[in-house]
């Protein structure tokens, strides 16, 4: 993880620079500022999940966040990464492309030219309907055998407007971690 932790330690993210933890006291203000939205101990058992299943070429993010080092966090463990994003999406090392809302045609024609995967982390829209979108449109294009996952999977009373516990809930999933959560399932 030390590798990742320098990704996301590079000044090119600044005024963002490391994980949620880093900025959790300032979860729901605009002093949060992580560059990766995400647990660190809950992403390294996801990795750990996923490195245990060999599953390290390719991988659909969708939704990015404000900065584009959690794309890059990706590239250092997969070796093709497509992002999609409603404030730019990317595709490897390629020239950014405009972005786009994960339920358009745009969005799920350009995840389609890259498919399939081995795993889909699904970190967009975060309603029910957009997250229950996301899932199953993108989820089939994962290859049997890799991972669909759901950031957000924890009931945080503080949003209540997330809908990610209610789908992981009717879907029965395992949940990584205990402050935010990330649930997973292994496509067949």
């Amino acid at each position: 993880m030390t590798d990742l932790d320098a990704v996301l330690a590079d000044p090119r993210w600044s005024p963002r620079r490391g994980w949620h933890d880093d900025h959790r006291h300032h979860d729901g203000t605009p002093a949060y500022l992580p560059a990766m939205m995400q647990v660190r101990s809950e992403f390294e058992e996801f990795l750990q999940i996923c490195d245990a299943r060999g599953l390290r070429v390719s991988v659909l993010q969708l939704g990015m966040g404000e900065c584009d080092a959690s794309h890059e966090v990706w590239r250092a463990r997969f070796s093709r990464v497509v992002t999609i994003d409603w404030r730019v999406c990317r595709v490897d090392d390629a020239n950014p492309l405009p972005g786009t809302d994960t339920r358009s045609r745009a969005a799920i024609s350009l995840a389609a030219a890259h498919a399939p995967y081995d795993v889909v982390f699904v970190d967009a829209g975060h309603s029910f309907v957009d997250v229950q979108h996301d899932y199953l449109s993108y989820g089939a294009m994962v290859r049997p055998g890799g991972i669909v996952a759901l950031h957000d999977a924890i009931v945080r009373h503080a949003y209540p407007e997330v809908g990610v516990p209610r789908l992981v809930a009717e879907l029965g999933l395992p949940v990584i971690g205990s402050e935010v959560g990330i649930a997973w399932t292994v496509v067949p």
